[in-house]
């Protein structure tokens, strides 16, 4: 299981940490900033745009929060297993949107929504999964493997950034379309194979 969930991670953060590279570059490059109220004009810093995350995170980690004590109550709150699929299928859904927004940007800058959109299922998708990541970890760990397997948790997340990295190099080698498609395919075919895992996976893990 915990090649399994290791690989998912870096997989996930892979995706997610292109907030800070190519979809820095879209911002930049291929969205429309300018706002114009009462006759004047503003252009919105591209950086403006790295706020989303964080603001989308304060706003919403109280909602999801008193959610999953909804669900709680009703016996159906999703396990760690089912949330971290959701996880991933919601980054998937953040690069479907940046797929189709970077094939409208071929006629020409497109709006600030396509971005806001992504940011929005890209920081559910957080919200998912890292309340519950090490939670899990040391859950799972036997006593005498907690701290290794504790450091491999931040070794597969030092992976997929590393691997965000390597892969956004290729962001100008490429259509951006396509460029976004892979990491949206990437991210929902890890979470239909995780998806099909998910009955072995419940027995294993048990009640978390």
């Amino acid at each position: 299981m915990g090649v399994i969930y290791f690989n998912d991670i870096i997989i996930f953060w892979c995706c997610f940490e292109q907030a800070g590279c190519s979809m820095a570059l879209f911002a930049e490059n291929e969205t429309n900033r300018l706002i114009q109220i009462f006759g004047l004009s503003f252009l919105v810093p591209s950086q403006y745009f790295q706020s989303l995350n964080p603001l989308f995170i304060i706003t919403l980690a109280p909602l999801m929060s008193a959610f999953w004590v909804f669900l709680n109550s009703k016996k159906m709150e999703p396990n760690s297993v089912e949330k971290f699929n959701f996880a991933l299928l919601f980054i998937g859904c953040s690069f479907l949107i940046m797929a189709l927004a970077a094939h409208y940007a071929i006629k020409g800058n497109v709006s600030p929504l396509w971005l806001i959109g992504a940011f929005l299922a890209a920081t559910i998708a957080e919200l998912c999964i890292s309340p519950i990541g090490l939670s899990l970890v040391t859950k799972l760990a036997p006593a005498k493997f907690a701290s290794l397997l504790m450091g491999c948790w931040f070794l597969s997340s030092f992976a997929g950034n590393l691997s965000a990295g390597v892969f956004a190099g290729y962001y100008e080698k490429i259509h951006h379309s396509v460029f976004f498609l892979m990491l949206a395919v990437a991210a929902l075919i890890t979470a239909l194979i995780l998806f099909l895992l998910t009955p072995v996976l419940k027995k294993w893990i048990g009640k978390y």
